[in-house]
């Protein structure tokens, strides 16, 4: 058994995730958090990149859901315009779109039923026996919160810093990797942790939360950087 990565947020960085592929070994193994695709130029030779390779393990972003839901729809001109501008316009599903169109049907079609069926959340037990929860926007398992669902794909509440009326942190031998807020954007939203350490410029995966929570969205689009964070040791490794 190889090392074993998470990584997510490539969002159509095709030259930087195949980079990012290359560094794994033959018996290493990959979480993918979601968001292969939108923003950047090469959306779907990444989701192809992805879904080929057998060290890879794929877990549904919001992206990917955006792909399921609109592109059957586009393809068949079956649909309202202001609800596939939320991904085309609003969330920088054009490229993907244009690009998309150079294959047959049959194929796009088959990549959204793909997506489709991937996995929301998952859990991997790591050497030292601590529990990871890998989802892509992240959540706090056990919170308040979580008893009444989470939004694996969206939810960015879990993020701020403790509520009022219950800790928000894992439990000891939980830690939470995710992908989906930035973490040039943290500040936003709070996270405990000490947001001046963030270079914007030049991002690395930020831990907080009392070192139970891991951002390892490092706004590629921006940065053209990406980050591998071993799941086992929780070291880092950074393409750019």
């Amino acid at each position: 058994m190889g090392r074993v990565y998470c990584s997510s947020d490539w969002h159509g960085h095709y030259d930087l995730g195949k980079k990012a592929l290359d560094l794994l070994t033959a018996d290493d193994k990959l979480y993918f958090l979601g968001d292969a695709m939108d923003r950047g130029p090469d959306g779907v030779k990444v989701l192809e990149l992805l879904l080929n390779d057998p060290r890879v393990t794929f877990i549904m972003g919001n992206h990917e859901e955006f792909f399921t839901k609109y592109m059957p729809l586009l393809l068949e001109d079956d649909y309202e315009t202001h609800l596939a501008d939320l991904w085309t316009v609003y969330n920088g599903g054009m490229q993907t779109w244009e690009s998309a169109l150079k294959y047959p049907k049959e194929q796009i079609l088959e990549w959204a039923d793909k997506l489709r069926h991937l996995p929301k959340y998952l859990t991997y037990e790591n050497k030292n026996g601590q529990t990871i929860h890998l989802t892509h926007a992240g959540f706090t398992p056990d919170s308040y919160k979580s008893k009444w669902g989470v939004d694996y794909l969206w939810d960015r509440d879990h993020i701020r810093e403790r509520w009022q009326y219950f800790d928000d942190c894992p439990h000891e031998n939980d830690y939470i990797v995710h992908g989906h807020t930035p973490v040039q954007y943290l500040y936003h939203y709070r996270a405990n942790g000490d947001l001046s350490t963030i270079n914007k410029d030049k991002p690395d995966i930020f831990r907080y939360c009392e070192g139970h929570k891991f951002d390892i969205d490092l706004g590629t689009i921006e940065s053209k950087r990406i980050g591998l964070l071993d799941l086992d040791t929780f070291e880092s490794i950074y393409v750019e």
